[in-house]
C-alpha cells in the first residue's frame, strides 16, 4: 500500500527516514519545520498546529531522533499528539532483519542494517537506529532510542525514553531505568 506522509522534522535523521520510506515505496507529501529543507521538494508547515491540519496524508513518521531522555520524551510526546489525528506505522528498512515473532509498536523505526530477533519488543516511537542489534526477548520501552551499533542482548529490559549510545552493550537480563543516558561505547551491567 502506498502511504503518504506527513514528515515530522527535516534534519539529519528524516534523511535517512526519506530514503526507508523512498524504498518502501511512500511518498513524503509534506514536512513540517520551522526551517526550510531543501532536500525536499513538498508542502512545508512551519508549525505543528498548521501540519495537523493537513488533509494530504494518511500518515506521519518522526523525522527528528533524540540523543537525551528529555529530548526522546518530548518527541514521543509528539509523536502522540500526531497519532490522534494520523496513522502512525512502524517504518522498517527493509535491509533490516526483524524476527516474525518480534512486536513492533506503531511509530517505531529500524533502520538499515539493525536486527530484531526473535521475541523482542519494540515501544512505541523507539528508534533502533542504524546497524544496531535487539537480541531475543529484549525490551526496547516507549521512545527509546538503541543507537547506530548499540546491542542489547538477551532478555535485558531498557525502560523509556532511554539513549543507548552509539556502540554501548546492555547485557543479558539487566533493567535499564526509565530515563536513563547509557555512554556511546559503555558496558551496562546494573
Amino acid at each position: 500500500m502506498i502511504r503518504r506522509v506527513l514528515l515530522v522534522g527535516a534534519g539529519g535523521h528524516a534523511k535517512v527516514l526519506n530514503d526507508m520510506l523512498a524504498l518502501l515505496g511512500w511518498s513524503i507529501a509534506s514536512y513540517v519545520d520551522p526551517k526550510t529543507a531543501n532536500w525536499l521538494n513538498c508542502t512545508r508547515y512551519e508549525s505543528d498546529d498548521a501540519a495537523l491540519e493537513d488533509r494530504l496524508n494518511d500518515s506521519f513518521a518522526i523525522g527528528m531522533g533524540g540523543m537525551t531522555p528529555q529530548a526522546l520524551e518530548s518527541r514521543s510526546l509528539l509523536a502522540g499528539r500526531y497519532a490522534a489525528f494520523k496513522a502512525a506505522p512502524a517504518v522498517i528498512d527493509p535491509r533490516a532483519i526483524v524476527s516474525t515473532s518480534a512486536r513492533v509498536s506503531d511509530s517505531a523505526q529500524v533502520f538499515v542494517g539493525s536486527v530484531v530477533n526473535a521475541d523482542a519488543y519494540l515501544g512505541e516511537a523507539s528508534i533502533v537506529n542504524t546497524c544496531a542489534i535487539v537480541e531475543h526477548e529484549a525490551s526496547i520501552g516507549a521512545g527509546t532510542h538503541v543507537a547506530p551499533g548499540a546491542i542489547v542482548l538477551g532478555g535485558a529490559t531498557v525502560g523509556n525514553f532511554c539513549m543507548i549510545g552509539a556502540g554501548a552493550i546492555v547485557l543479558p537480563g539487566v533493567r535499564v531505568p526509565d530515563r536513563t543516558l547509557v555512554a556511546a561505547g559503555s558496558v551496562f551491567r546494573k
